[in-house]
């Protein structure tokens, strides 16, 4: 005997979510407090800002490292290892290949050679 097969709710059958979910609340009044906080600063990025200040502080609060960096991105923190590093013109540095361009980028920036991980590359 073959169990009976019941109906989508797209073609009249019954829904199984019976109720709409609530409504995403995603920022509460502390937080727009302080957005307002960070807008009002003079800029967003700045590095040694109020909000930078205090998440270097929460940081290291949870990881005691000697030297904590904010970055206003992922290619300023690429720029930030590569020159904390010492790279410099007449390195090499392997990167992935399969990468953002600022992987790549960042080592010309330094005034250092990317070399691609995939490639072939002869000594002479």
């Amino acid at each position: 005997m073959k169990k009976a097969i019941a109906k989508l709710a797209i073609n009249g059958g019954d829904p199984t979510v019976k109720s709409k979910p609530p409504a995403l609340v995603r920022w509460g009044d502390e937080e727009r407090r302080q957005l307002g906080v960070m807008i009002d600063q003079p800029s967003l990025f700045y590095w040694n800002g109020p909000q930078s200040n205090l998440l270097v502080e929460r940081f290291r609060a949870q990881y005691p490292l000697r030297h904590v960096m904010p970055c206003s991105s992922g290619t300023a923190a690429l720029h930030a290892a590569m020159f904390a590093v010492g790279i410099g013109p007449g390195d090499e540095v392997i990167v992935p290949p399969l990468s953002f361009v600022a992987t790549a980028n960042c080592v010309l920036y330094l005034g250092a050679t990317p070399v691609f991980a995939d490639g072939v590359y002869e000594t002479g």
